[in-house]
C-alpha cells in the first residue's frame, strides 16, 4: 500500500469515509457538519467508469469537489445506497438524513444529464431519535435504510417509489424492546399450596445496551452483502426462564443480532458469547458455498437452516477483538483479539473479500489476511 496524497479541506475531525459503489465519488464527514464529496470528473469517466482515475491522482485539484451541508452539528456515519445516486448520513443531534442526485430521475437517461456533475439534494430528513444517530445502513436492495441511535433503538425505513407517494421514505419500524415470560414471584411467599402451579408475567427488556455500556461512539450496523439480514450490534439479550444462555449471575449477555428481512419484530439469530458489546459491522462482499457437509448429507440445491443456498460472511468488532460469522453457523469462525492499544473503531473488506482492515483510535492499521479456503469457498 503506497501513500500518495492527502484531502485536507476538513478542518476538524472526520468521522467516515465511503466511496460510492460505482467507484465515481468518496464521501468523507465528520464534526463539522459538512460532507465533502469528492468526485472523479465527467471527462476523466470514461464508459461511465472512473475507478482506474484514482490511482493516478496527485492533487485535490485533479477531482471535483462539493461541499453538501447538513445544518446539523456533526455527522457520525455515512452509507450509500447500491445505485450511487444517494446517500444517508447519521448526525450528532439525533438526525438521519438522505441526499439524492438531483439529476437523477426522469431526466437521468437524456444525453445532457450524463454530461452534468452530481448536485446533491436533501430528500428526507428524520429526527425520531432521542440520541446520536451512531450507525446508517442503505439496504443493498433498495427498499430499508436502517438507522441505530444511542437511544437504545433501531429504525428501519422503507422507501417508497414515485409512483406509489410523493414521499421518498414510509412510516418505520422501531426496533427498541420485547416481551419475556419470567416467573412471577411477587406472591411466592403468601402462597402456602406447595401444589400450586408456577405464576408467570410478562416484562418488556430493552435489546440494545445503553451508553454506559457502550464506550464506543459508534454503532454501525450493516445489512449482509444479499440484503437478506440487518446485523445490529450493541445488543443486549434476555432469555426467559428455563433457558440456559444467560450469564451465571442472571445478567443480560451482550450480544449481535440477525434480523430477517422483511420480519424485524423478533431477532433471527443471537451471537451471544461477547466480553464486551460489539460495535461495528462490515459484511464480506463476497457470498460463499455451504459447508461441504451440507452438500454431502443433501442434494445439490440444498439449503441451510436460512432458507437459502449460501453463506453471508461478516465482521463484527468489539473495542478489543474481530469476530468473523456467517450465517449458517451460530458460533464465529474466527476470533482476533489484541491488535490494538486502543478500542477498535471501523473494519472494511477488500473487494476479494480475502482481506480485512481495521482501524482504532489509536492510529494503527490493521490487514487481516485469509488464505484460500479459510472462510470457505
Amino acid at each position: 500500500i503506497d501513500y500518495m496524497m492527502s484531502l485536507t479541506r476538513h478542518d476538524v475531525a472526520v468521522n467516515c469515509v465511503a466511496f460510492s459503489p460505482d467507484g465515481l465519488h468518496l464521501a468523507t464527514a465528520g464534526d463539522s457538519g459538512n460532507i465533502i464529496i469528492w468526485s472523479v470528473p465527467v471527462h476523466k469517466r470514461g464508459n461511465k467508469n472512473g475507478r482506474h482515475f484514482w490511482s493516478t491522482l496527485s492533487s485535490e485539484k485533479d477531482l471535483t469537489v462539493r461541499i453538501v451541508s447538513t445544518h446539523c452539528e456533526g455527522v457520525v456515519d455515512l452509507s450509500w445506497s447500491a445505485d450511487s445516486k444517494r446517500f444517508s448520513v447519521g448526525t450528532i443531534d439525533s438526525c438521519l438524513l438522505i441526499y439524492e442526485d438531483k439529476f437523477y430521475g426522469v431526466n437521468a437517461c437524456s444525453p445532457e444529464t450524463h454530461q452534468k456533475e452530481s448536485e446533491w439534494q436533501l430528500v428526507f430528513r428524520n429526527s425520531e431519535h432521542g440520541s446520536f444517530v451512531q450507525g446508517v445502513a442503505y439496504d443493498p436492495l433498495g427498499v430499508y435504510i436502517a438507522s441505530m441511535g444511542g437511544d437504545r433503538t433501531v429504525r428501519v425505513f422503507p422507501r417508497k417509489t414515485p409512483q406509489k407517494s410523493k414521499k421518498k421514505v414510509g412510516k418505520p419500524k422501531r426496533i427498541k424492546q420485547r416481551s419475556i415470560m419470567v416467573e412471577d414471584t411477587s406472591n411466592s411467599n403468601n402462597n402456602n399450596d406447595k401444589t400450586s402451579e408456577k405464576t408467570m408475567k410478562q416484562i418488556k427488556h430493552k435489546l440494545f445496551v445503553d451508553e454506559s455500556n457502550c464506550e464506543s461512539f459508534f454503532r454501525r450496523l450493516n445489512w449482509t452483502v444479499d440484503g437478506a439480514f440487518l446485523v445490529t450490534p450493541a445488543a443486549l439479550w434476555h432469555e426467559e426462564n428455563g433457558t440456559k444462555t444467560t450469564s451465571s449471575s442472571g445478567s443480560p449477555l451482550f450480544s449481535t443480532y440477525l434480523f430477517a428481512r422483511h420480519r424485524f419484530d423478533e431477532p433471527y439469530r443471537v451471537l451471544t458469547g461477547l466480553d464486551k458489546p460489539s460495535v461495528v459491522v462490515r459484511p464480506n462482499p463476497v457470498l460463499f458455498a455451504l459447508p461441504p457437509s451440507v452438500s454431502k448429507n443433501h442434494p445439490p440445491g440444498s439449503i441451510s437452516p436460512t432458507g437459502l443456498p449460501y453463506r453471508s460472511i461478516f465482521a463484527v468488532l468489539t473495542l478489543d477483538s474481530i469476530l468473523i460469522y456467517d450465517t449458517h453457523h451460530a458460533a464465529p469462525l474466527s476470533v482476533i483479539q489484541g491488535l490494538h492499544y486502543s478500542g477498535l473503531t471501523d473494519c472494511c473488506w477488500s473487494p476479494d473479500g480475502m482481506n480485512l482492515m481495521v482501524c482504532s483510535s489509536d492510529g494503527y492499521i490493521s490487514m487481516v489476511n485469509f488464505n484460500n479456503g479459510d472462510l470457505g469457498e
